[in-house]
């Protein structure tokens, strides 16, 4: 008897119907085209689907994230470009009117749409915590060279940094905690200014693009038991991040960088 069939053959000699001859009969043409057991297929006629069925995205799509994501940071700068507009042009407004209630009912609703720097102040946190532990790696010397092949290739989210160079004057001095690290730009949350004194976009605060090209950032890294200062060159950056962990940074001299 074929060894395959053993487990059929058992099952039928339950059978009291069933004799040894006719088992084998009845195996021999179960699998067999020409046997009296023929396979078939049994169907069931349907009448169709009338509408066809709308099958919906998935939310976590990172696709239909990301347009999501760049749609938000876009209607967030719109309502802190238009609540700037709207407060130049009230009449004698005092200098403490953002900080006040003395804003109309519309504004203050605007002025809710605008993020505020405590607000990414955890995410701060964790980024000390995160890079503390990517620098402190006993496994490997702490030196000038590890130090920056870890840095080049890190995440940037959540790093309080500061614009010290840019060919755009308006983006020296800003300081604040990135939000998202692009090819082209860092978008960054900076803290309001609550002495009174600065201008009016500086009062607000919110969210900041700074272009990469041209420009140089500089931030604080916990190594040991202190802080040491770092560079970004932003010619050098502009690469995604998702493509910048992936890609080795050689350490060489370079003539076409303007200090």
């Amino acid at each position: 008897m074929d060894r395959l069939k053993v487990i059929e053959s058992h099952l039928l000699s339950r059978c009291n119907k069933h004799t040894p001859e006719t088992i084998l009969t009845t195996l021999s043409q179960r699998y067999s085209v020409t046997g009296t057991q023929k396979p078939y297929l049994v169907l069931e006629s349907t009448e169709g689907i009338s509408e066809p069925i709308q099958i919906p995205k998935n939310k976590y799509d990172p696709t239909k994230t990301k347009s999501t994501f760049r749609k938000s940071i876009k209607e967030t700068i719109n309502s802190q470009n238009l609540f700037i507009n709207k407060v130049r042009l009230l009449e004698n407004k005092p200098n403490d009117i953002l900080q006040s209630d003395q804003l109309p009912k519309k504004l203050r609703k605007l002025s809710k749409k605008i993020p505020k720097f405590e607000y990414f102040m955890n995410l701060n946190k964790l980024w000390n915590v995160y890079i503390s532990e990517l620098l402190n790696d006993k496994q490997s010397p702490i030196n000038s060279q590890t130090v920056g092949a870890k840095l080049s290739s890190c995440e940037f989210v959540g790093a309080h940094i500061q614009c010290v160079f840019n060919i755009c004057p308006d983006f020296v001095g800003l300081e604040g905690i990135i939000v998202w690290d692009s090819k082209e730009y860092y978008l960054i949350c900076i803290p309001r200014r609550t002495d009174g004194k600065g201008s009016l976009r500086e009062r607000v605060g919110g969210m900041r693009k700074i272009p990469k090209k041209g420009a140089r950032f500089k931030f604080k890294a916990p190594i040991e038991d202190s802080y040491i200062e770092f560079e970004i060159i932003g010619d050098r950056m502009n690469v995604r991040s998702v493509d910048r962990s992936n890609k080795k940074f050689k350490s060489h001299n370079v003539d076409d960088i303007n200090l």
